[in-house]
């Protein structure tokens, strides 16, 4: 249509809308094994899905599509995935090979675009041993602080529609590898707080045997195979049924 979607927006049935990242996506596989295609063939013939996720967008990207697409799409239910690393991409002002994004920060409780260098500290930590580590946590908190800023004015935004979004976050391969997932990020006291539906899957993917959740992802890359697609597919379908 006009604004490039496979599907009509004017369409009488129920629309869920998906903002995310390669994972939501769906890079590497065929349009029948993404968790869009899935979702929509497993809610049936009521449903319909728009999928606005982008490989390599952060969290701020996520945000300006939400923003941009809500009120023409006008979901019944919208639903963000999001990997840790999306998180530190909202930092960034470059998009992985095309040229400059924007970039977002909070002034006088407002997001507003970020034109400002680093600071000369910065550099100096970057080079230095035990500087870099603080420094990668002072770029951590910070992430988090933005992540939380716009998801809070999502969830607002959405109870004034009474819609309830649904927040999930797909553990990395890496981090089931190890015994910790980075727990920096956890956003579920926040989730707690706002009352709404967060599904931080480490744990429940962490029980299964590493030969189980080693095929849920490509091998040498990281992102999901059709198992892996199927299994998110199954998690988002029980919270919107």
């Amino acid at each position: 249509n006009q604004l490039n979607f496979n599907d009509s927006i004017s369409v009488r049935k129920k629309k869920i809308l998906l903002i995310g990242d390669s994972f939501f996506f769906g890079i590497y596989l065929s349009e029948e094994e993404t968790i869009a295609a899935k979702l929509e063939e497993n809610l049936g013939e009521d449903y319909t899905v728009f999928n606005l996720s982008v490989p390599a967008w952060g969290v701020d990207q996520m945000y300006l599509a939400y923003q941009k697409y809500i009120n023409i799409i006008q979901p019944d239910q919208i639903v963000f995935g999001f990997v840790d690393d999306d998180l530190m991409r909202s930092l960034e002002i470059l998009f992985h090979g095309c040229g400059r994004k924007p970039c977002l920060k909070i002034e006088n409780n407002q997001l507003v675009e970020n034109n400002d260098n680093p600071h000369w500290w910065e550099y100096l930590c970057w080079n230095n041993q035990i500087g870099n580590r603080l420094l990668v946590y002072y770029y951590q908190k910070k992430a988090l602080r933005l992540t939380t800023f716009m998801f809070e004015d999502i969830i607002e935004n959405e109870k004034q529609t009474k819609r309830s979004p649904i927040f999930i976050r797909i553990p990395a391969q890496v981090d089931l590898l190890h015994s910790e997932p980075r727990n920096i990020f956890d956003l579920t006291e926040m989730m707690k707080e706002e009352e709404v539906v967060y599904l931080s899957l480490y744990d429940s993917l962490k029980t299964l045997p590493e030969e189980k959740y080693k095929k849920l992802y490509i091998p040498d890359d990281g992102h999901f195979t059709e198992e892996g697609t199927s299994l998110m597919v199954r998690y988002l379908q029980k919270e919107i049924n």
